[in-house]
């Protein structure tokens, strides 16, 4: 009889090991927090962010509605938030064109001297002092900009004329721009000697600096989106790649995956995605919400971090 009931124990603790208690499917993605993605679309209020690299400043780029109340078109562009001392400044307001585009792909020098972006369908570079605003790009449609990390060069990616469309690299300056490879939104690895991209069929790839030595390092058809795998940055480390993703009938979400392309997972639901200065935390925009949020880089503590117009009157996140 004591037999039976302790075969009778050890059956039912298997039982509820093996569902897990009622059923409950194991974490996927252990030591990550991830979660559902989004289908209810909201105003996007904030487009793009940037943190220097000395992690005092958050650069964020308003796009509100430039007709409604608040703010007026007068407000739209790049603004500076001020973490010690919680407070925010106009850097470069009022860059609105008719039928836009808005200021996107903002990117601080390694040295946190400058500040490189497009505007207008050109790249643009101007000191954090808001002195020297400079065009670097004359001709075309030139968009997402990156310093290299040695400060020399600047990436980008041209749309228009279509036979001259790809990732270039020019120097700081704007002088020597050279077209390097066929792709989408390039960032550089921290030697310098390396670019990740979106490459023609949406998958991620990495090459060097002159376009030779290409290799797939994630398959767009392996996580099930579509488009292109969008805005890709190395952390700060270099062990990791950030990118954004959509699945059919999902919102963009928010990924991160190893330098290799192994191991991705979706953390948020985001359009728009940064690195802290040290890689411990990600900045994202959430669609819904129209604010900046920032996480931990495994994806926990999702936590509000910009929005409401709060700036605009001066207060904190």
């Amino acid at each position: 009889m004591r037999i039976l009931w302790v075969a009778l124990v050890l059956g039912l603790l298997t039982f509820s090991c093996k569902t897990g208690g009622l059923d409950k499917p194991p974490n996927p993605y252990p030591g990550y927090c991830t979660e559902e993605p989004g289908h209810v679309w909201g105003q996007v209020h904030y487009s793009d962010v940037a943190v220097s690299p000395d992690g005092e400043t958050t650069a964020f780029v308003y796009s509100g509605n430039p007709y409604g109340n608040p703010p007026g078109k007068d407000t739209i562009g790049i603004f500076f938030y001020f973490e010690r001392g919680d407070s925010f400044r106009a850097f470069l307001t009022g860059l609105i064109f008719t039928g836009f585009p808005l200021p996107s792909g903002l990117d601080f020098s390694p040295d946190g001297d400058w500040i490189v972006f497009s505007w207008g369908k050109q790249i643009w570079k101007i000191k954090v002092n808001g002195d020297s605003l400079t065009q670097l790009t004359f001709s075309g449609e030139n968009f997402y900009p990156r310093w290299s990390p040695d400060g020399r060069k600047i990436s980008f990616h041209k749309i228009i004329p279509v036979d001259s469309s790809g990732i270039w690299i020019m120097n700081a300056d704007g002088s020597e721009k050279t077209k390097v490879i066929r792709g989408y939104e390039a960032d550089w690895s921290l030697d310098g000697k390396y670019l990740i991209f979106s490459g023609l069929g949406g998958s991620l790839y990495r090459a060097n600096t002159s376009g030779g030595n290409i290799e797939k390092i994630l398959d767009i058809g392996h996580i099930g989106a579509i488009d292109h795998l969008s805005t890709p940055s190395y952390s700060p480390d270099g062990t990791k790649i950030l990118f954004v993703a959509q699945r059919p009938g999902e919102g963009p979400m928010v990924w991160v995956m190893d330098a290799d392309g192994s191991n991705p997972v979706p953390l948020a639901w985001g359009k728009y995605a940064n690195w802290s200065n040290e890689g411990e935390k990600i900045l994202y925009t959430r669609p819904e919400e129209g604010d900046i949020w920032v996480m931990d880089s495994n994806g926990c503590n999702k936590t509000p971090f910009i929005g409401d117009f709060n700036f605009l009157e001066g207060g904190g996140g």
